[in-house]
């Protein structure tokens, strides 16, 4: 029985199956990927249909004029390009780059490789790409009168610092293609009458993006007051629209982030880390319970007692909303049943922020359109909150009609009720108990077999255990060294959340209702 990853990934959270949680990584950028991502953000850059980039693939020449013609805005007269007849021999009306190539050959931004041959097919060069590259910003003149073409346009793209990290001098791959516009950014464009403008880029005059610099200071997700709307961010103090950005594990952080007004918006498209800031992440099971406001206590993957130290600025969002520092109390850092990731910003030492999400464990007997009807525990109504409501399953973001029957919910709930969200997951091991440990008064602890004979051991969610201890119906007896085969089913934290007795000769799926002879739909647990 294999361990495995329990992929439920949301904001900041990364979620293990394991016996003691606990993870620190700094939050910073590779700069690979930002650069792809970027390029994606802003249009610039489209994938293959299925996300992938392919940056270490070369990259064609008709590729390449549509990264450019993107990168200058002219794809939209793709869009209204109507010629029938086509400027290369090789470049037929019914191939998806005839628009392209016709537009860059009509801009005067690119040539064949011969009066008659576009080279449709063949890999770009890194001298192609430069020349290219020049001529989009307005430097051809200048580089033909420093020899021209390849060395005069090669000179021309050091001066301009367009080679930065091209490490190619012959073919390139997609990712030296994204970096080389990517360099791009920071060149002012020549207009070859009237010369260089300071500050007129490719970014703001063609794409109409800016770029600015502050502090991320709240999310929907993660914010003072419920004010925020869903999709919008506050940073340094002014409210953006968000929609395409995954902003929460910025929060605090200083950032980059470009911006473009769309429809009298203000829209961010992408955010980058300045610098890096130092996470730590600790799970319910780690957090000891001498945790303070100044010094926060926990179990070590290797059973090492450690303090982190805690800024006397400490900000705590504990599921979502902010808690004033002279209303916080210790035990806001130690959830019954979750997971806390502090924030080292400034990276002096202390954190600065905390971000406690706490979950209570359900299990879905059946929904109806507002409630959540839940074995073992009370029902889980909505309400008014409903179109607040997030809900993922198996890492994916889910409607809240998709629930199922049999489900084991882990759900976050602000104070106020105004923010919600459900992780669903439907992970269970199949195996019989052949040990239990009781050592720790905080934790049950199983170890379960499978049919070949491999272990996991496993602990019990609370809401289980509480089931357990008052004996509800329903409950399975679990034996130990027994011949009793159960379906151990797994909450998002990779926790015993139910347990049935496996029915291998039945052929009733104990986790769907059942039709009774009047039509009406009966569920196992009713």
């Amino acid at each position: 029985m294999k361990k495995r990853l329990i992929a439920l990934i949301i904001a900041s959270i990364l979620i293990f199956q394991s016996a003691v949680f606990v993870t620190a990584q700094e939050v910073k950028n590779n700069k690979e990927d930002s650069v792809f991502t970027l390029l994606a953000a802003l249009s610039i850059l489209k994938g293959d249909g299925n996300g992938n980039y392919r940056q270490n693939e070369l990259l064609t020449r008709e590729e390449y004029a549509a990264l450019i013609l993107r990168l200058t805005a002219l794809d939209s007269m793709v869009d209204a390009y109507n010629e029938k007849e086509t400027c290369f021999k090789d470049v037929p009306a019914t191939h998806w780059s005839f628009p392209y190539i016709g537009v860059a050959k009509q801009v005067e931004i690119i040539d064949g490789i011969s009066a008659d041959y576009f080279g449709v097919g063949n890999n770009v060069k890194l001298n192609e790409a430069v020349k290219i590259l020049v001529s989009a910003l307005g430097y051809k003149k200048a580089a033909e009168d420093k020899g021209g073409y390849p060395s005069g346009y090669i000179n021309m793209a050091l001066k301009l610092g367009l080679l930065k990290n091209i490490e190619s001098n012959e073919y390139l791959t997609r990712g030296e293609a994204c970096q080389l516009l990517y360099n791009s950014f920071s060149v002012n464009i020549n207009n070859e009458i009237t010369g260089v403008e300071e500050g007129r880029t490719v970014l703001n005059t063609y794409l109409g993006f800016s770029v600015e610099e502050g502090v991320l200071e709240e999310t929907y997700h993660y914010q003072s007051e419920q004010q925020l709307l869903k999709d919008y961010v506050k940073i340094s103090g002014n409210i953006y629209y968000a929609p395409l950005v995954q902003a929460d594990e910025y929060l605090g952080c200083n950032i980059k982030y470009y911006i473009k007004k769309i429809d009298s918006q203000q829209t961010v498209y992408f955010i980058s880390a300045i610098g890096q800031s130092k996470d730590l992440t600790v799970y319910d099971e780690a957090i000891m319970p001498d945790t303070s406001l100044t010094s926060f206590r926990y179990s070590s993957q290797d059973n090492k007692v450690m303090s982190a130290s805690l800024s006397d600025k400490l900000k705590i969002y504990k599921n979502g909303l902010l808690i004033k520092r002279e209303n916080a109390v210790s035990s806001d850092l130690i959830p019954e049943s979750g997971v806390v990731t502090l924030k080292d910003v400034d990276r002096n030492g202390a954190y600065d922020i905390a971000i406690v999400n706490e979950y209570k464990n359900s299990i879905v007997s059946y929904i109806s359109e507002d409630t959540i009807y839940c074995k073992y525990s009370e029902k889980i109504e909505l309400e008014d909150s409903l179109d607040d409501v997030e809900c993922y399953k198996n890492g994916m973001k889910i409607g809240f009609s998709e629930l199922r029957n049999g489900d084991v919910i882990s759900v976050s709930q602000s104070a106020d009720k105004s923010r919600i969200i459900i992780y669903a997951s439907e992970e269970y091991l199949v195996g019989s108990i052949i040990e239990k440990d009781e050592s720790d008064a905080d934790r049950i602890l199983y170890t379960i077999s499978d049919d070949e004979g491999a272990r996991t051991t496993l602990s019990v969610a609370a809401n289980y255990k509480k089931a357990m201890q008052e004996k509800k119906q329903g409950i399975v007896n679990l034996k130990i060294n027994s011949n009793q085969i159960c379906r151990f089913y797994l909450d998002a934290f990779g926790r015993i959340g139910d347990v049935l007795i496996e029915q291998k000769s039945s052929s009733v799926n104990l986790r769907l209702p059942i039709k009774q002879s009047d039509g009406s739909l009966l569920t196992p647990f009713q």
